[in-house]
C-alpha cells in the first residue's frame, strides 16, 4: 500500500512539472494566432444614385466555401480575413439585383485596411424589363443572341432571390388572321416552348417562371429591325438555273416577348 501511495505521488509530481510546459505552449500558439496579421475588409453598399442599401445580406467565399455572413447597417458591413487569397463577396437583397465582387488578398505580413466600394440596382419590379434588342430573331423562334447575356441574368436573380418571379408574354410577329393565323400561332407557341426551354436549363421551373402566349400584337410593340431575307429568282430562258440572293431589308418586327418580374409577398 505505501509502494502504491509513493508511486501515485511520483506521477502526480512529473504531472506537476509537464502541465505548466503544455500550458505555455498553448498560451504561446494562442497569442501567435491573436496577434497574426489580418485584413479588415470596411464595405459599403449603395444604389446607384449614392444611397446607403440596409439589409443587405454579404456573404464571403473563399475557395467556393463561405466563410462569413452579415447585413449591411446604414449601407457598411465589416469583415475580418487571415489569410491571402481570392475571395468572393456576394452581396443580396430581395428588390435590387444582387451582385459578385472580386477580392484579391496579397501576403499578409501586417494588418491592413482594404475599402470596397459596391453598387446595387433596382430591380424592375412590375415593368417589361428594358431590352436592347428582340428577344428572338425576327420570324423564328430562335433567341437572339443579343439579349442572352440578359436572360443569363436574370435567371441568377431568380435563383438566389426565392420572392422573385417571372411572368412572360410572348408574341407572334404580326395579328393571327385569315392565311397567317395557322403560322403566327405556330410561331408564337414555338416561342413559348423556346423561352421555358431555356429557362428549364438554367433550373428554374413553373413555380418561379409563367410563359403566356397573346396572339395580338399590342401598339408600340414594333420597332424597325434590319432582316437578311433570301430571294429566289428565275433567270431568263428555259435552261437557267434559279439564282438566289441575299438582301438586307428594313421591317416592323415586335419586341416579341415581355418578362416582367415581381416580389411575391
Amino acid at each position: 500500500m505505501f509502494m502504491l501511495k509513493t508511486q501515485e505521488f511520483m506521477n502526480l509530481k512529473r504531472f506537476a512539472v509537464i502541465l505548466p510546459l503544455v500550458l505555455l505552449c498553448l498560451t504561446s500558439q494562442s497569442y501567435a494566432q491573436l496577434n497574426k496579421p489580418t485584413a479588415l475588409v470596411k464595405g459599403e453598399v449603395r444604389t446607384p444614385d449614392g444611397k446607403p442599401l440596409n439589409g443587405v445580406v454579404v456573404q464571403v467565399y473563399r475557395n467556393g466555401e463561405k466563410i462569413n455572413s452579415s447585413k449591411t447597417n446604414e449601407g457598411k458591413f465589416q469583415v475580418v480575413l487571415s489569410q491571402a487569397g481570392e475571395y468572393k463577396i456576394l452581396c443580396t437583397e430581395v428588390s435590387h439585383y444582387s451582385i459578385e465582387t472580386p477580392l484579391s488578398i496579397a501576403v499578409l505580413d501586417k494588418y491592413q485596411e482594404i475599402p470596397v466600394s459596391i453598387s446595387m440596382k433596382s430591380l424592375e419590379i412590375g415593368s417589361p424589363y428594358p431590352f436592347t434588342a428582340p428577344v428572338f430573331e425576327p420570324r423564328s423562334s430562335t433567341l437572339s443572341p443579343q439579349v442572352t447575356g440578359d436572360l443569363d441574368n436574370i435567371a441568377a436573380q431568380i435563383k438566389r432571390n426565392n420572392k422573385l418571379k417571372l411572368s412572360i408574354t410572348v408574341y407572334p410577329d404580326e395579328v393571327p388572321a385569315g392565311k397567317k393565323t395557322a403560322a403566327q400561332t405556330d410561331l408564337a407557341n414555338s416561342r413559348k416552348n423556346a423561352i421555358a426551354g431555356y429557362f428549364l436549363g438554367k433550373g428554374l421551373n413553373s413555380m418561379s417562371v409563367s410563359i403566356t402566349v397573346s396572339n395580338s400584337v399590342p401598339p408600340g410593340k414594333f420597332d424597325r429591325a434590319s432582316v437578311v431575307a433570301e430571294d429566289t429568282k428565275t433567270a431568263k430562258g428555259k435552261k437557267k438555273a434559279k439564282k438566289t440572293t441575299a438582301s438586307a431589308k428594313t421591317v416592323k418586327v415586335p419586341q416579341t416577348a415581355d418578362l416582367i418580374m415581381t416580389l411575391a409577398s
